[in-house]
């Protein structure tokens, strides 16, 4: 939970969230209101762990990954890769539940033409979401060349972890010998 307190604040999925509204006119109370925010949350959670599963093997690879929700279920639930996939996709899947509960059941009214644009607000962060983890198997940035690929079979090779130029003075013991 520390960990998504602290992503949702570096995802960036927020301002993309406020361009959606900018052709509407939503009130603040409409926008805050309890049940819109949480979907709100439940948007920008989903996108931080698609982004993390995208992102992970390129991030590991340069040994960046302590910032990645794959890294941190491995150590939290010692588990493997594998298991901490598994891991995400059961959580992105409650998510997921969760939205869709809030969406069919519980979108507050308003009156019109309020309810009309809120209704395409809360559209946006689905699509959002959705767009979101598309464009990571439609560009490069994660997967190079076999990003279609990839986003087709969801399958992959890690890549190698990248080795420093300079690694500095070493102990050798005399296991490694």
């Amino acid at each position: 939970d520390e960990y998504f307190e602290l992503r949702r604040d570096t995802i960036s999925a927020r301002p993309a969230f406020a361009l959606i509204e900018l052709d509407m006119n939503l009130p603040d109370e409409v926008v805050n209101h309890p049940v819109i925010e949480e979907m709100t949350i439940l948007g920008v959670d989903m996108i931080i762990l698609d982004n993390d599963i995208a992102s992970y093997n390129v991030e590991q690879a340069r040994g960046d990954d302590g910032h990645n929700i794959i890294t941190i279920v491995m150590y939290q639930h010692k588990t493997d890769i594998q298991g901490a996939m598994n891991w995400v996709h059961d959580r992105h899947k409650d998510l997921e539940a969760k939205f869709m509960d809030l969406y069919e059941n519980n979108i507050p009214k308003f009156g019109e033409p309020v309810d009309t644009e809120l209704a395409r607000y809360v559209d946006g962060i689905g699509n959002l979401v959705r767009a979101n983890d598309q464009w990571n198997f439609e560009t490069e940035r994660y997967f190079g060349k076999k990003a279609l690929e990839i986003g087709r079979t969801r399958w992959l090779t890690l890549l190698r972890k990248e080795r420093p130029e300079y690694i500095g003075p070493l102990l050798v013991d005399d296991s490694l010998l």
